[in-house]
Formats: structure tokens, sequence, C-alpha cells
């Protein structure tokens, strides 16, 4: 994994998160990566934070990745998982396969 990938991967789950709006592009270029130093990518993403909007906002944002996310997984996967939680739902009452996620399979 190059330098540039490790640091894209890092900035998309901070956004995955919540904590970095995904409107706020990552800041570095492939060329730019080899001159960066540690001081210089945690200013940029205080900045990207800074620039996020409230966190009203950002709830939102990590709402909508997750459901990004769970709307790529193939549906044998996702009776897998369903599988999986099977017991602790019963146990705990909560549902395998919540509603949220089946409205996700929908986008």
């Amino acid at each position: 994994m190059t330098m540039h990938e490790a640091l894209f991967r890092a900035y998309r789950k901070l956004q995955i998160r919540g904590i970095i709006s995904k409107h706020v592009p990552f800041p570095f270029t492939r060329d730019s990566q080899r001159g960066i130093t540690i001081d210089e990518y945690k200013h940029e993403l205080l900045a990207a934070h800074a620039q996020s909007g409230t966190s009203e906002s950002m709830k939102a944002n990590r709402k909508e990745a997750f459901l990004e996310a769970y709307s790529t997984l193939p549906d044998t996967l996702l009776q897998q998982l369903r599988a999986e939680v099977n017991i602790d739902a019963n146990l705990f009452g909560y549902e395998e396969l919540p509603d949220i996620i089946r409205t996700a399979k929908k986008l």
C-alpha cells in the first residue's frame, strides 16, 4: 500500500465515522504524499473537521455511510449475518436484520 492510499483510507474512515464530512475532499494529491509530515497531516485533518459542519450533519453523514455500506452487501452475506446474530437477537430482544438495513438494500 502506498502512503497516499494509507492516508486516504484513514481519511475515508473518519468520513464514514462522521468525524469529517463526506463533502470535504481529501486534501492531498498523489504527488504531495512524499513530503507530508505527521504535523501537516494532523493540521489538515483538524481543518477538515472544522469545515464539516454541525454535529447533526456529521451524525447524518455517519448514518448515510452506514446505509451505503450495507446497500453494497450481497443478499447471501446478509443472510449469513442474520444467522450469526440470531441467538443474540432472540436472547436480547433485537431484530436479526433491522429495518434500517432492509431500507439500505432498497437504495
